[in-house]
């Protein structure tokens, strides 16, 4: 059946449209299939589920079979080529000499010729020498120029005498490269990651290959998370909690690697990163928990005043409560009220939500430490305490410090609810025969802005001996 006439014209000076879609002129889209994207738990090697599975610090996560045998097969290639590289110097150097040597000779050859031969030396009428030894047309000797020519003239058409090009091997570098960023990697600046495995019930019952989760948030993870993980650790967390933890507190940014899709740290990540800290920035910090403490713990026993204002932060107050044996900071332009079962309450005058409160309960126990691992006890706290039955909790930064010989734990975290949200720090302690709660909160909303500040309110949070 014939075709339409102007898809079959030819002979113009210019291309179609129809003859450049044809030759797949312009760009090419093509929509990739979920088996055309590698799986985030896959060997950027073998292409594999990982197994033992080794990161580099750009991230890209390998089997350990894998990197170890392409680490090694690179260095066993480095030293086959620097003995080539090595091979190739001294031949170049017999040649030189060799050459020097073919010189020397021709010049006593000439040399003893010139002193010794038979051949007469002829003068032409005006008296001059013949360089060459031969006097005019009468000599039918090539010269130097045409002797060199023919010595060194490759008749191409033989096999015998086809030139040549020498392959000169060039100095290799003795640095192993990642296979896949193709940067330079060495075998000690790969560390361990694990994944942490969904539990029975939580994972999907028609699925019948692993899945992995986030540590912190226990969102599943998937191809279309980033995901982040820490070299000290090695656990996998996804980037929102990457970015809570670390990009906020500044503290282990150092030690964590971004993968093609990895996660953030938990809370003993945090202090594990935070004890390999530089020495400066543990300075800093201890200078300014001095000063958050100075006005609150200084040496009276009566509420704040202007008398210690200027051994309190600016823009604070120091709240000191004698009899109970606390005190703590909080924002100057704040005012106190009652909340229901605390002892003390602060709150920002204009939203109601941004507040800070103490409390205390008896208790049998001597140190904040009694009541088991940080994680797991501020875990259980937060989940059956903190969170009411429709909302959601998010642990994140977890610390410790000590201070005075009183430890002090002090976390962040997140309440979700239908509709709205709230974020708060909290700090508790034990002393005195009780149970010390602050907690300072603020609308989900404004978290990003008043975070620091806040901060500021947890950490200077401090317990002293009860007044008589």
């Amino acid at each position: 059946m014939p075709q339409r006439h102007s898809k079959n014209n030819n002979d113009l000076a210019f291309f179609t449209y129809e003859e450049k879609r044809k030759l797949g002129y312009g760009t090419q889209r093509e929509r990739l299939g979920k088996d055309s994207i590698k799986p985030f738990d896959a060997c950027c090697l073998c292409l594999k589920t990982l197994i033992d599975p080794l990161c580099c610090p750009k991230g890209h996560a390998f089997c350990k079979e894998c990197i170890l045998e392409c680490l090694l097969a690179q260095k066993k290639d480095i030293k086959r080529k620097l003995a080539a590289h090595e091979a190739q110097k001294k031949l170049e150097k017999e040649e030189e000499e060799e050459k020097r040597m073919l010189q020397k000779s021709k010049e006593l050859d000439a040399f003893d010729q010139q002193n010794h031969g038979a051949v007469p030396q002829y003068h032409d009428h005006s008296g001059s020498d013949d360089k060459n030894g031969f006097h005019g047309a009468n000599s039918v000797k090539v010269t130097s120029f045409e002797e060199e020519a023919l010595r060194n003239m490759k008749a191409f058409w033989l096999p015998s005498a086809t030139p040549e090009a020498t392959a000169k091997v060039e100095a290799p570098s003795t640095d192993t490269i990642c296979p896949e960023g193709q940067e330079k990697l060495k075998l000690k600046s790969l560390f361990p990651i694990s994944f942490t495995e969904e539990n029975s019930d939580q994972k999907n019952k028609n699925s019948v290959e692993k899945s992995y989760m986030c540590p912190s948030c226990k969102s599943t993870l998937t191809n279309t998370m980033s995901l982040v993980t820490i070299s000290t650790c090695g656990h996998v967390f996804c980037k929102k909690c990457s970015d809570k933890f670390l990009v906020t507190d500044k503290l282990v940014a150092p030690n964590c690697a971004v993968t093609s899709k990895l996660n953030a740290p938990p809370p003993s990540v945090i202090n594990a990163s935070w004890s390999e800290a530089s020495s400066d920035e543990k300075n800093v910090t201890r200078r300014r928990l001095a000063l958050l403490g100075a006005g609150a713990l200084a040496t009276g026993l009566l509420r704040s005043s202007s008398a210690y204002a200027e051994e309190v932060p600016k823009n604070y107050k120091s709240y000191v409560d004698a009899k109970d044996g606390y005190s703590y900071l909080y924002p100057a332009d704040w005012r106190d009220f009652d909340f229901l079962g605390h002892d003390s309450a602060f709150k920002d005058r204009n939203v109601a939500l941004q507040c800070v409160r103490v409390g205390f309960i008896p208790t049998t126990k001597t140190d904040i430490r009694d009541l088991g691992p940080m994680d797991e006890a501020i875990f259980n706290l937060v989940n059956n305490v903190y969170a009411a039955p429709n909302q959601i909790p998010t642990v994140y930064d977890m610390q410790e410090r000590t201070v005075d010989g009183k430890n002090y734990w002090t976390f962040e975290y997140d309440l979700e609810a239908p509709g709205y949200g709230v974020s708060a720090f909290a700090t508790v302690a034990i002393g005195n025969g009780r149970y010390y709660t602050l907690i300072v909160t603020a609308n989900e909303r404004r978290w990003s802005r008043l975070r620091n500040r806040l901060k500021v309110v947890a950490d200077s949070f401090k317990l002293s001996d009860l007044s008589a």
